[in-house]
C-alpha cells in the first residue's frame, strides 16, 4: 500500500508492504573454466514501512539545506526465517555456505532533529565447507546481534539526546577453530557476548550535514556534556567484565585533561575469572610471565579483590582528578 502527495518541491510518502515470503534461486555456470555455482535463497514474514517527505534532486544536492528544507524519512524492514544456500564448484575443488537466521530487522529515520540508524539479526548460524581448509568445515553461531545509533544531525545552542547500543550474544565456533589455538581445551568454550550500550547528550557546533563544512578542523565540531554507560559486557574464555555508571563534562574546561572536557561522574566495574584466564594464555604460550605480571600488578592498582578470582573497582572522576577505589590514579 501507498499514498504520495505531492506540493510543489515536496513528495510525502506513506507505503507499507508485507509478504508471506521471498525466494531466489540463481544457477550459473562458466564454460571457460567449467565451475559452476548455486545460490538460494529465502525470507519468511517479510514487512516493511516507508514514511517521509522528500525533495526534488537539486535540494537534496546538500543534506544540510534538504533537512532544514523539510526532507525527513523514516523506513523500517523485518523478517522472519531465512536462509542461505550457497555451491559454488571449481576445478580445486567445491565450497559451500549454508547460513540461516530466525529473524532480522533494519530501521533508518533522518530528519532534521536526528538520525536514528540500526540492524538486528537473531538465531543465526553459518557453515562453511571449502577444499581450501585444513578440516572438513567450520560453523559459527550466535543467538542474537544487534547495533542502534541515535544521534543529533543538526547545529544546536542546546544539547540534544544521542545513543549507541551494539551488541553479540552467545557467540560460538566450531571445535575445529579451538583446536587450532588451544588443542588441550585449557580455555572455558562457553559461548562469548559482548554488549556496549551507552547513552547521553550532546550538541554539534558546526552544521555536520554541511558539505561546506570542514570537519578536519583543529577544533571538535561538537560537544558531548553527559554520558551514561548502561552496560557494558564482555564474556568469553572462562572471564567476564561487566561496568555500568554515568560521568558529565564541564567543556568550559579543556584543560585539566589536555583538549578534552573534564569529566564528573564514576563507574562501576566487575572482573571475573581473569587470573585463571592469565594462568591459561601463559600455558598456550599466548602470554608470557613478564606480560602477565605487568598486567596482574596494573590490574591491582585499580581494582580490589570480592570473592576467588573476583575483582571490583569503582572509577570516579572528581576534582579534576581519577581515583580508583578512592586512590588517586591521575
Amino acid at each position: 500500500h501507498y499514498l504520495v502527495t505531492r506540493d510543489g518541491d515536496r513528495t510525502a510518502l506513506d507505503a507499507s508492504f508485507a509478504a508471506k515470503g521471498l525466494g531466489l534461486n540463481i544457477a550459473g555456470k562458466d564454460p571457460e573454466t567449467g565451475s559452476d555455482g548455486r545460490v538460494v535463497v529465502t525470507l519468511a514474514d517479510i514487512g516493511g514501512a516507508t514514511k517521509g517527505n522528500l525533495l526534488n534532486a537539486d535540494l537534496m544536492a546538500n543534506l544540510a539545506a534538504a533537512l532544514n528544507g523539510g526532507f525527513s524519512v523514516d523506513t523500517s524492514l523485518s523478517f522472519g526465517a531465512a536462509s542461505l544456500d550457497f555451491d559454488l564448484t571449481e576445478a580445486a575443488g567445491p565450497t559451500r555456505l549454508v547460513a540461516s537466521a530466525t529473524g532480522g530487522s533494519f530501521v533508518l529515520a533522518m530528519d532534521k532533529i536526528r538520525m536514528n540508524y540500526g540492524t538486528s539479526l537473531s538465531g543465526a548460524r553459518f557453515t562453511l565447507s571449502s577444499h581450501d581448509l585444513p578440516f572438513p568445515q567450520v560453523e559459527i553461531a550466535f543467538a542474537e546481534s544487534g547495533f542502534n545509533l541515535v544521534m543529533p544531525v543538526s547545529k544546536s545552542d542546546n544539547p540534544q539526546d544521542f545513543a549507541f547500543l551494539t551488541r553479540l550474544v552467545d557467540f560460538t565456533i566450531s571445535e575445529e577453530l579451538w583446536d587450532l589455538f588451544d588443542p588441550g581445551a585449557r580455555l572455558s568454550r562457553e559461548p562469548a557476548s559482548f554488549v556496549l550500550d551507552t547513552k547521553g547528550t550532546g550538541l554539534w557546533t558546526r552544521d555536520i550535514m554541511d558539505t561546506a563544512v570542514d570537519l578536519d578542523a583543529p577544533t571538535p565540531p561538537g560537544e558531548v556534556h553527559s554520558l551514561e554507560l548502561t552496560e557494558l559486557l564482555t564474556r568469553g574464555a572462562g572471564a567476564e567484565v561487566s561496568a555500568t555508571g554515568a560521568v558529565t563534562f564541564d567543556n568550559a574546561d579543556l584543560v585539566t585533561f589536555d583538549g578534552m572536557p573534564r569529566p564528573d561522574g564514576k563507574f562501576n566495574v566487575k572482573i571475573r575469572g581473569v587470573h585463571k584466564l592469565v594462568d591459561n594464555l601463559i600455558a598456550l604460550g599466548l602470554l608470557d610471565e613478564d606480560e602477565a605480571t605487568g598486567f596482574r600488578l596494573g590490574l591491582a592498582m585499580f581494582a580490589r579483590p570480592a570473592g576467588p578470582d573476583e575483582l571490583v573497582s569503582e572509577i570516579e572522576f572528581r576534582d579534576g582528578g581519577v581515583f580508583a577505589n578512592g586512590m588517586q590514579l591521575l
